[in-house]
């Protein structure tokens, strides 16, 4: 059965260094009342910054971060993994791109 996966805010977003950034699956389920697992990735080889990213609460429904000190415009991606907990377990995913300026 398919699943459906939301991500509550828009999928772009643009912040200042040092800003906190949460997202939010709020709205995902599972039209077969599986339990849903999350799990925010952080893309590096998707984006502009070449710095880590640690992202609080990275299983949670709603995660967040802090955006990194930069010097110039760069972007960060994150990817939501949501996996239900049916036979056999599907997994879909959203992305969210994050654009973060000096």
């Amino acid at each position: 059965m398919k699943k459906f996966v939301k991500i509550a805010h828009p999928d772009e977003l643009e912040v200042k260094s040092g800003e906190k950034v949460t997202l939010s699956a709020e709205g995902s389920y599972d039209p077969d009342d599986d339990q849903l697992n999350y799990n925010w990735l952080f893309y590096k080889e998707a984006g502009t910054y070449n710095g880590e990213i640690s992202v609080e609460n990275k299983y949670g429904l709603i995660a967040s971060f802090i955006a990194p000190e930069v010097q110039q415009k760069e972007t960060i991606h994150i990817i939501l993994a949501v996996k239900d907990s049916g036979s056999p377990s599907l997994t879909r995913y959203q992305r969210a791109i994050i654009t973060v300026y000096p």
